[in-house]
């Protein structure tokens, strides 16, 4: 059982990193004019504003989340790490699917 929840939690955290990882690129891959309008920086929302709301406001994107500011062999840093999540889901698949054989 204990395999089981951590595959879960595993899961689930490789998951929400996924999922932001993959937000970003999709930012990043948004025509100039598609671009949502820039908002106050992390440091500024997290002095003023609770967790929830800084979360909420950096999952709705702001302008400069489409700036590439790195690539290696053409690829962005976002997507260079929504690959190394998908490589890290590996992990716990494979202790849920071996605990759901054994």
């Amino acid at each position: 059982m204990g395999k089981v929840i951590y595959g879960l939690l595993s899961l689930a955290a490789v998951g929400t990193g996924a999922f932001i990882a993959g937000r970003h690129v999709w930012l990043q891959g948004l025509p100039a004019d598609e671009v949502p309008s820039c908002g106050p920086g992390l440091d500024y929302m997290m002095d003023i504003l609770p967790m929830q709301d800084v979360v909420a406001m950096v999952l709705t994107g702001s302008g400069e989340c489409a700036n590439i500011d790195f690539s290696l062999l053409g690829l962005s840093l976002p997507a260079w790490t929504l690959i190394g999540f998908a490589i890290l889901a590996i992990a716990p698949l494979r202790m849920l699917l071996m605990k759901s054989r054994g």
